[in-house]
């Protein structure tokens, strides 16, 4: 038959061995000893699996909503685009011709034509 073998135990055991050897060496002390160093371990490995699936689970969240507003904005557009067919719905507001159109003239005329148009989509 096939033999395991299991080189970190057979050199616990040798160590075991060789300390008997050389006085009376307590065995539960030294098995108490590395059970207490695994478990410290075993304890900071599930700590560690906790803040990974913490983690995950909000970039699963994030993930989510990204895709969620994708959709949105895809549908947005698509609906944007069908009613671009519609009866003059984008017609641009005329500055006066005497003014220079300033940033803040370009916003508050792009401004009024959202709210414009936002108006006749809520009312179809």
């Amino acid at each position: 038959g096939t033999s395991i073998q299991f080189p970190a135990i057979e050199k616990m055991l040798a160590a075991i061995e060789a300390k008997k050897v050389l006085g009376n060496y307590d065995t539960t002390y030294f098995l108490k000893e590395q059970a207490d160093v695994l478990r410290g371990r075993n304890e900071e490995l599930k700590s560690a699996l906790r803040e990974i699936r913490v983690d995950a689970a909000k970039a699963t969240l994030e993930r989510d909503k990204a895709f969620e507003r994708i959709e949105s904005l895809e549908k947005d557009q698509f609906s944007l685009n069908d009613s671009s067919a519609g009866v003059g719905l984008f017609r641009g507001l005329k500055l006066p011709d005497n003014i220079a159109p300033s940033s803040s003239e370009v916003i508050s005329s792009l401004t009024e034509h959202l709210v414009i148009v936002l108006q006749e989509l809520s009312q179809r």
